[in-house]
């Protein structure tokens, strides 16, 4: 009984940090924990070059989202609002989950370097970010009893501010899929 917990665990803390649908459980019992790498951050830390302007309300394109093998876990909409002061990015992100629930999350992140730490469950989800031409680089890291997960983030903005794409790898102890999301503003 405590491995199921264990993986339900894990999935519900995934969703939180990554903000997405999360891995689907599978009825298989969980792989080996494995460890992972943090990559470390592709600037100096403080040092913030200049980013797209992806402030605002952003609504996610459910039907033209590719949600790979968590599409089980497929929201029925899914609205972020991104605020920004400098290099610091306040998000908030509210979602209908397939079942009908919300889920409402909160977190923030920086665009120079910087790790900022944000806590999900009780569980630190360390996020280190950086602006790579134009494009905001996430990567949020979190251990615990339900070993590590690792995802890997890239934001990039149409230039007319029609479409905010989340390119997204997730590799944690029940596996590796990816993603792609698709925003338009609201």
């Amino acid at each position: 009984m405590e491995r199921p917990i264990r993986l339900h665990i894990a999935s519900v803390v995934l969703a939180l940090f990554a903000l997405a649908p999360a891995l689907a459980i599978a009825a298989t019992p969980a792989a080996p924990k494995t460890t992972v790498q943090t990559p470390k951050p592709v600037m100096k830390p403080g040092v913030a070059p200049a980013a797209p302007d992806i402030g605002g309300r952003w609504k996610l394109d459910v039907e033209h989202s590719d949600f790979g093998s968590a599409t089980k876990m497929k929201p029925r909409e899914r609205i972020d609002l991104w605020e920004r002061d400098g290099a610091e990015w306040h998000v908030r992100s509210s979602t209908v989950k397939s079942t009908g629930d919300t889920l409402k999350l909160d977190w923030h992140c920086r665009s120079d370097g910087t790790p900022v730490t944000n806590t999900m469950m009780g569980t630190p989800v360390k996020t280190v970010g950086a602006m790579e031409g134009g494009v905001l680089h996430l990567v949020f890291s979190a251990s615990g009893a339900f070993g590590s997960i690792l995802t890997d983030e890239r934001w990039t903005l149409a230039p007319d501010r029609g479409t905010l794409t989340l390119e997204r790898e997730t590799k944690s102890p029940m596996g590796q899929y990816k993603q792609r999301y698709l925003f338009h503003p609201v």
